[in-house]
């Protein structure tokens, strides 16, 4: 055996004979060793559990999944948490199931129902609308008002789950104390955004929406808006400085193209207008500003037929009506693509009804804005809001708004006849039997 071999065989083997000649020394090193690796992997799980507990409170669900998903390869060193984490980022998936199996193991593993755990059933409970049981919401809100952790998600799933149900003033309530607590958050700018913009009040809509693109310039589908709203109340100039802006960060988004298109129409550049919109419409074949714009295109285009171009301009905007019957817009559209093609009597019937549609818009945001959740409305304003939201072709909201009155006067009568006509639309015999004896069994002065 050469000299390099025996050198490498005295390097493996000195180790071994260090061990052997001071056993209690090796011992405590290897401990001291074992002990730091134990301690960076736990600090690396509870900086991991941390960090995944942010990226949930902020929306960031890709990099909390990322997160998430290495803790949970890792093992079970703080499973409790990670447990509750996994719960978390499957209920803001829409993930129900899972989040319950989450919620299972969490409470199997740290032997009771804890205090985290119940709070994520209650805002599981919450997300799924169950927003007038007390056992529910009165919890969450006690928390907010002790300044609890967790009063971030609570207020993100409250606020979000209000707005669904078209409860607007209890979601901008929320919105309200979310920005006390976080200021410097643009979720709550955005959103209350979303809600002024709801009930008709365009002006903090605008300004709600600025705000939240100051604070994260990056809010594409925020910029969009502004754009659109810009566009109706025809601020070109700022229209086409944010639509300079979507150029540059989302030159590929059709819905970029179908604002521009729009802009262009209103500066009177019809050609440009039209393939833009055009270029727009098969990636968005249910955009209804795209298919009305195109609509006026037709009805303005004076170099050609006026009953071609009146019939191409209905086509489009009796499909948008199809999908959407509460689209007034379209429908103000259609009266000029029918007297186009002398259909003066169709377009007389359809100005009246665009007018009566105007009429129920205006009383449904006044509802909604002044009185919904006042906590004095009687269960009259809810069976009215109801109704216009049938009347309008937005049912599911209608159906909510009647049952919320029920909960308030189970034997309303006018509710019940309405819920009956609804369910016998739908073919659920048995339901709609069920609100009509409800009808006949009410009281004569409730009747």
């Amino acid at each position: 055996m050469g000299p390099l071999a025996n050198r490498a065989v005295r390097l493996v083997h000195s180790p071994f004979r260090y061990i052997s000649r001071r056993p209690l020394v090796s011992l405590a090193v290897f401990a001291l060793v074992l002990a730091g690796l134990v301690g960076a992997a736990g600090w690396w799980h509870a900086r991991e559990q941390r960090l995944a507990a942010a990226d949930l409170s902020y929306g960031r669900l890709p990099d909390a999944e990322r997160r998430v998903r290495r803790l949970r390869t890792v093992g079970a060193v703080g499973g409790v948490t990670t447990e509750l984490l996994s719960a978390r980022l499957a209920r803001l998936k829409g993930d129900v199931v899972g989040c319950e199996r989450h919620l299972v193991r969490a409470a199997e593993l740290a032997g009771s129902t804890t205090e985290p755990i119940q709070i994520e059933h209650l805002l599981l409970r919450a997300q799924a609308g169950e927003l007038d049981d007390d056992a529910v919401s009165l919890p969450l809100f006690r928390l907010v008002e002790t300044d609890h952790p967790d009063s971030t998600a609570i207020l993100d799933t409250l606020s979000n789950a209000y707005m669904i149900k078209s409860r607007y003033q209890p979601a901008r309530a929320c919105l309200n104390l979310w920005e006390k607590m976080h200021p410097e958050d643009s979720r709550v700018y955005h959103r209350r955004g979303w809600v002024y913009d709801r009930v008709g009040s365009m002006k903090a809509a605008l300004a709600d929406y600025q705000t939240a693109l100051e604070l994260d310039p990056g809010l594409t589908d925020a910029r969009l808006r502004v754009v659109e709203i810009q566009l109706d109340e025809k601020m070109t100039p700022e229209a086409e400085a944010n639509l300079a802006v979507l150029l540059q960060t989302a030159p590929d988004r059709p819905e970029m193209l179908a604002r521009l298109g729009r802009l262009r129409y209103l500066q009177g550049r019809h050609a440009e207008a039209r393939d833009l919109l055009t270029r727009a419409e098969p990636a968005l074949p249910t955009d209804p500003s795209v298919a009305i714009y195109l609509a006026w295109l037709d009805v303005t285009d004076s170099a050609r037929d006026e009953a071609v171009r009146g019939a191409a301009a209905e086509t489009r905007l009796r499909a948008v009506i199809a999908r959407d019957p509460s689209e007034v817009e379209a429908r103000f559209v259609l009266i000029s693509a029918l007297r186009l093609q002398g259909k003066d009597a169709d377009a007389d019937a359809m100005e009246v009804e665009h007018k009566q549609r105007l009429t129920r818009n205006d009383k449904l945001t006044q509802l909604l804005r002044d009185e919904a959740d006042t906590g004095t409305a009687a269960a009259g304003v809810y069976c009215q809001i109801g109704e216009l939201f049938l009347e309008i072709g937005k049912d599911a909201r209608g159906v909510y708004w009647l049952d919320k009155c029920l909960r308030v006067d189970p034997n309303h009568p006018a509710a019940h006849r309405l819920l009956a006509e609804y369910y016998d639309r739908q073919g659920d015999k048995p339901t709609a039997d069920r609100h009509r004896r409800a009808v006949q069994s009410a009281p004569a002065d409730k009747e």
